[in-house]
C-alpha cells in the first residue's frame, strides 16, 4: 500500500482479485477503438482498514496522422469504488463514482525518442452512507506526460502523472507522481535499471483527511532464463512523510521474482495492449 499511493499505511496482509477484459477494433486503417473493463476486489486482514471493490470502464480512440509519427488519443472513462465499513466506523460506508476524459497525443520525436502528452478534467460524486446520508462533489485534473529515449543498450524514461485512485485510507486520493528510470542491457540476457520517484497524495476529505509525500529509489537486476522465464532481483528504499502529523516512515525491502510467460500457439488471438495508460489508474 505504501508503494501504491504514497499514503502511510501499517503493514497488513490483503487478498486482491482482478479481472480486466479488453477488446480492440480497427474502424479504418488509421483509426483504432479500444474498450476496457476492470473489476478488482481488495480485502484486508486488519479490520481498521476498509475493504473496497472497484469498477473501471473506459473507451479509447486513436487516430494515426499521415506523417506516420503522431497519434491523436482520446479516452473517456469512469470508475465506481465501494468502500466497506471498519471497526472504527461500523455501519458507515462510502461510494465514490468518477467520470472523466483526457485528450492528447503520442509523437515520435526522432528514431530514438518519443513523447506522450494527455490531459483532461475529472468529476467525482462521493456518497456517504451511515447514521446520516450525505453527498459531496469534487472536480479535478488528470494528466500524463512521458518522455522516453532509447539506444542500442540504454533506455531513459521520465514521467509526470496526475491521477485519482482508490487507497487504504477508505476513500480515493489525488496523486501527483514524478518518475525517472534508467535501464541498461549488460549482455544479451542480463540487464539492470535504477528508478526513483516522488509522490504527493491527498485524500478528498470525505471521511478522513490525509496528506502525504513519498520518495523512493529502486535498483534492479534482471536475467532472461531459457523457456521464456525471467529472474528479477531488486532492492527498494521508500521514505514517507505524513504532512499533517509530520510523522516519517522508512522502509527497506528486497524482491526476488521469477516470471514465466507461457507461449501462445499461433492460432490464438493475442491480447491487445492498451492504447495509452489511463491517468487515474
Amino acid at each position: 500500500a505504501l508503494e501504491e499511493t504514497g499514503i502511510i499505511a501499517d503493514r497488513d496482509k490483503r487478498k486482491k482479485a482482478t479481472v480486466s477484459p479488453m477488446a480492440t477494433f480497427w474502424l479504418a486503417p488509421r483509426d483504432q477503438l479500444q474498450l476496457f473493463y476492470g473489476l478488482s476486489s481488495t480485502q484486508f486482514e486488519d479490520d481498521r482498514t476498509a475493504d473496497y471493490v472497484d469498477h473501471d470502464l473506459r473507451l479509447s480512440w486513436r487516430h494515426a496522422l499521415r506523417n506516420e509519427r503522431t497519434n491523436v488519443v482520446l479516452i473517456l472513462g469512469g470508475s465506481d469504488t465501494d468502500y466497506g465499513d471498519t471497526i472504527n466506523n461500523p455501519g458507515e460506508k462510502l461510494r465514490q463514482r468518477s467520470v472523466g476524459g483526457v485528450m492528447g497525443f503520442d509523437h515520435q520525436l526522432s528514431e530514438t525518442s518519443t513523447l506522450r502528452l494527455v490531459a483532461g478534467p475529472r468529476y467525482t460524486n462521493s456518497e456517504f452512507r451511515g447514521s446520516e446520508k450525505d453527498d459531496e462533489q469534487s472536480v479535478g485534473f488528470l494528466g500524463d506526460a512521458v518522455l522516453t529515449w532509447r539506444s542500442e543498450r540504454t533506455t531513459v524514461s521520465m514521467e509526470a502523472n496526475q491521477g485519482y485512485l482508490p487507497s487504504t485510507v477508505g476513500e480515493n486520493v489525488n496523486r501527483t507522481r514524478v518518475n525517472l528510470t534508467v535501464g541498461y542491457r549488460l549482455t544479451e540476457r542480463l540487464g539492470c535499471s535504477l528508478s526513483g520517484y516522488y509522490r504527493y497524495s491527498k485524500s478528498d476529505d470525505v471521511e478522513d483527511k490525509s496528506e502525504d509525500q513519498a520518495f523512493a529509489v529502486r535498483p534492479e537486476l534482471n536475467y532472461q532464463l531459457p523457456w521464456r522465464m525471467n529472474l528479477r532481483l531488486a532492492y527498494s528504499y521508500t521514505w514517507t512523510e505524513d504532512k499533517i502529523t509530520n510523522d516519517t516512515h522508512s522502509r527497506n525491502r528486497v524482491f526476488l521474482e521469477l516470471r514465466w510467460v507461457i507461449h501462445r500457439p499461433e492460432w490464438k488471438v493475442r491480447t491487445p495492449r492498451p492504447l495509452v495508460r489511463w491517468p487515474w489508474r
